[in-house]
């Protein structure tokens, strides 16, 4: 069964995708820093709170977990569940893994 999300739900997991896909290199690519969704990687324009809103019902359906303020990575983060992406053996321009979600459902 997969997990219903709204469009702009979607937009914020596309905005965490791209944070490791485009500038950042890392060992896994299913993270993003909290600051850098609410600057640079928001080009959807979603304010602050709209994005506190999102970020905390995704992590209600268990889509993604928030870890706060963890100061040995940098600041706070949020990380898409093992439930919800799948490695496809392949890098981005980064050089971090590219991943592709499941068992979403945009609605």
């Amino acid at each position: 069964m997969k997990t219903q999300i709204t469009k702009l739900e979607n937009k914020v997991l596309k905005a965490i995708q791209n944070f490791t896909a485009e500038d950042f290199e890392s060992d896994t690519g299913n993270w993003a820093y909290v600051h850098e969704l609410s600057a640079s990687y928001n080009p959807y324009n979603v304010n602050a709170n709209q994005l506190r809103g999102l970020l905390t019902t995704l992590q209600t359906k268990g889509v993604l977990e928030l870890v706060l303020q963890d100061e040995d990575c940098g600041g706070s983060y949020v990380e898409i569940t093992d439930n919800f992406y799948k490695e496809t053996g392949n890098y981005t321009n980064a050089g971090s893994p590219e991943f592709k979600f499941i068992n979403l459902e945009v609605k």
